[in-house]
């Protein structure tokens, strides 16, 4: 785990044009605004893990990491994908993850329609 106290960061956008996810995750952190990451409980972030009680921990609210600036990012689990939002916010379409030590914002869709999901819908 990095500790995000002293690590240094610096944001790159590996895509040419920008990601818009990105952009609004900067400027929350601009605003000063408290983050909350909360993973998304699902078979591809944890396959070794039992689908009923992957449906149970998503219903009750889960864990989750508390982000004041962009070096907290780097304390998420590595591998799995979650919902980034303000903490007094109660739905995202923004999604990241930890690789290595790079963050990656996403959008979430639906497998078989293709339809954007939110933290709200992804809850049912």
């Amino acid at each position: 785990m990095q500790d995000a106290a002293t690590h240094d960061c610096e944001w790159k956008t590996i895509a040419p044009t920008g990601n818009d996810m990105e952009q609004c995750v900067r400027h929350w952190f601009e605003r000063g605004t408290t983050l909350v990451w909360r993973p998304i409980f699902s078979h591809e972030n944890f396959p070794a893990v039992d689908p009923a009680l992957l449906t149970e921990a998503q219903a009750a609210s889960g864990p989750c990491w508390l982000i004041t600036r962009p070096g907290d990012l780097l304390t998420i689990p590595p591998g799995i994908t979650g919902w980034i939002m303000p903490v007094d916010a109660d739905d995202t379409d923004i999604a990241c993850g930890r690789w290595d030590d790079a963050i990656t914002f996403m959008a979430v869709n639906e497998r078989t329609t293709g339809a954007r999901v939110t933290y709200r819908t992804d809850r049912g």
